[in-house]
């Protein structure tokens, strides 16, 4: 829970990613539907609508420095558990 709350604070949103072949705002992230079986879930929007969608599962887009720097560690801290 510690990396959520801190990519949560660090991460400088709503950020823009591809999910599938779509274009989605990414709004935050979803702690009360993160879990160790789901993994870290976020918050998107696409179309007007608002979904769940695995952090992982999402490609960002045009990240400022420090956004990037927090995801790669993030996907760093992935790989090792």
């Amino acid at each position: 829970m510690a990396v959520l709350i801190t990519l949560n604070e660090r991460l400088d949103w709503p950020l823009t990613a591809q999910w599938a072949v779509q274009t989605v705002e990414v709004l935050g992230l979803d702690e009360s539907a993160s879990s160790l079986r789901r993994g870290r879930v976020a918050n998107v929007r696409w179309e007007g609508r608002e979904y769940t969608i695995g952090l992982a599962d999402l490609t960002f887009i045009d990240l400022n420095e420090t956004s990037a720097e927090w995801l790669a560690m993030f996907h760093w801290w992935s790989a090792l558990s």
